[in-house]
C-alpha cells in the first residue's frame, strides 16, 4: 500500500489524512511474521531535536511511515518547495536567512485561511487521536509500553486487543526483560509512551528483536490522554494550531520547548527556505 511522500528539513512526509492513515497501520499489522515497521509522528519541536540529533534526524529520515503531528509542518509543507531525501540546510553550515518577510506573509495567510492556504499536506495526524482510533477498530494484538500511572492498564480493561503491557521504568538494564514479555505476549503491533526522543530510539534499536511485531510507532502521551491522567488543548485551540498556547498554560517551566517548537521552529523554516532551490 503505497503513499505519496514529500520531504521537509530532510524528513519524508506521508501525505495522508487520517483515514488514509489508520488504513496504512492496518495494513501493516495484517503483514506476515517477518516484515516490520516503524512509524513515526514528527512535529516541530521533534524537527528541532532532529536538528541537534543525528541519530535522531537518522531515524526520522529512515522511517517507513511518516505523519506530520503539527500545524507547524502544514505550514512549512505550503511554504517550502519540494525537497530530495538529503542532508537539510539547516545543519549544513555557512546558511543564511532569507525571506523573513515572506514566512511572516505566508504564516498569517495560513494562520488566517488554512482551508484556502496552499500546501502539500492536506491533514495534521495526532498521534494520540491516530492511536485511539487504531486501537478501537484493530484485531490486532497489542502491546503499550510507557505512560504514566496506570494508563496502560486502564487501556488493557477496556481494549481485549491489548495482550499486554509495561508502564516501569525503561532503560538499558531492564530492557531485555520488556522485550522478554513483548515476545511472550504474542503482540503483533507495539506503541510506545515514552516521550520523543526516547521513544523512537528505543524502537529503532530493540524493534528486531521483538519476534512478532509487525510494526511498532511512539505515541507521546497518547496513553494518558485517553485515559484522563493528562488533558488535551480545547478542540478549537488544537484547530487554529494554539495547543502550544495549552501546554504553556499548564505546564509554565517548559517555556524553553514551546518557544523552540514555535519561535525556534519559524526562524528554522526561513533557514530552510533560504537554503533551498527554488526549482
Amino acid at each position: 500500500m503505497k503513499t505519496r511522500r514529500i520531504v521537509l528539513f530532510g524528513i519524508p512526509f506521508d501525505t495522508v489524512n487520517e483515514s488514509q492513515a489508520l488504513l496504512k497501520l492496518h495494513y501493516y499489522s495484517q503483514l506476515p511474521k517477518g516484515e516490520q515497521h516503524l512509524c513515526t509522528t514528527p512535529n516541530p519541536e521533534m524537527i528541532m531535536e532532529s536538528r541537534e540529533n543525528p541519530k535522531f534526524f537518522d531515524i526520522l529520515k529512515n522511517a517507513d511511515f511518516s505523519l506530520a503531528d503539527g500545524t507547524g509542518i502544514l505550514w512549512a509543507s505550503g511554504f517550502l518547495p519540494l525537497q530530495k531525501l538529503e542532508i537539510p540546510s539547516f545543519m549544513k553550515k555557512k546558511q543564511k536567512w532569507k525571506n523573513f518577510w515572506e514566512g511572516i506573509t505566508s504564516l498569517w495567510k495560513f494562520t488566517h485561511d488554512r482551508k484556502n492556504f496552499p500546501r502539500q499536506i492536506k491533514s495534521r495526524i495526532a498521534g494520540v487521536d491516530l492511536f485511539g482510533n487504531f486501537l478501537a477498530t484493530s484485531q490486532a494484538r497489542i502491546f503499550l509500553l510507557g505512560g504514566k500511572k496506570k494508563a496502560a492498564a486502564i487501556l488493557a480493561e477496556h481494549f481485549p486487543n491489548v495482550v499486554g503491557f509495561y508502564n516501569g521504568t525503561v532503560d538499558e538494564k531492564n530492557t531485555p526483560a520488556i522485550i522478554q514479555q513483548i515476545n511472550g505476549s504474542n503482540a503483533e503491533v507495539l506503541f510506545v509512551a515514552l516521550g520523543a526522543p526516547k521513544q523512537e530510539f528505543w524502537i529503532a534499536d530493540n524493534l528486531k528483536n521483538t519476534t512478532n511485531i509487525r510494526f511498532a510507532m511512539g505515541v507521546g502521551g497518547a496513553f494518558d490522554f485517553l485515559t484522563g491522567y493528562q488533558k488535551r488543548a480545547p478542540k478549537w485551540m488544537q484547530e487554529k494550531g494554539f495547543e502550544w498556547l495549552y501546554r504553556f498554560y499548564k505546564h509554565p517551566l517548559r517555556i524553553g520547548r514551546i518557544l523552540q517548537a514555535t519561535i525556534g521552529f519559524f526562524f528554522l523554516t526561513i533557514k530552510e527556505k533560504g537554503g533551498t532551490d527554488p526549482s
